[in-house]
């Protein structure tokens, strides 16, 4: 009886495990030092073959929790596939205005989830890159562990 039940949990487990969305594209850019100068791009590419899906846009950004600002701006540029470009200057919040951090602190390292882009459509096939540029006052920002742009299948229809 014992077995069932740790075999029927398992099972319960590993469904649960595969509910989440679909995972498109995932890279992880690290930051030597934990800087990010001004002149580092960070930039990823990826394929759409599908463009009837709906899809969502992440940003994980894992920083030291000593961080000293509550917000980072962020040159945006998306290059298409057939070259066209778009930039946008975006605010990313980090922290209120108290101080406390949004996402998840551990000790000295905190990890935030911030979408881009929810339930977007892409009206072409083909590669597209989406980059990012850190603009701040600042040549070097200091705390940045790392920056990862995820690419899912939304699951709201």
């Amino acid at each position: 009886m014992k077995a069932i039940k740790r075999l029927f949990f398992g099972a319960f487990c590993l469904m649960l495990c595969s509910c989440g969305p679909k995972i498109i594209f995932e890279e992880t850019v690290g930051f030597e030092n934990e800087v990010w100068t001004y002149g580092d791009s960070l930039n990823f590419e990826f394929s759409i073959q599908d463009t009837s899906k709906q899809y969502d846009l992440m940003v994980d950004i894992g920083h030291n929790a000593r961080f000293p600002y509550q917000n980072l701006y962020s040159t945006i540029s998306t290059i298409y596939p057939d070259a066209k470009r778009m930039d946008q200057v975006l605010s990313f919040e980090m922290a209120e205005k108290t101080g406390r951090w949004y996402g998840k602190c551990k000790a000295e390292t905190c990890e935030l989830t911030i979408p881009l882009q929810t339930s977007v459509r892409f009206d072409q096939v083909g590669d597209y890159v989406i980059g990012f540029e850190q603009f701040s006052r600042k040549d070097s920002l200091w705390g940045f562990r790392d920056f990862t742009l995820r690419l899912t299948e939304s699951i709201v229809k």
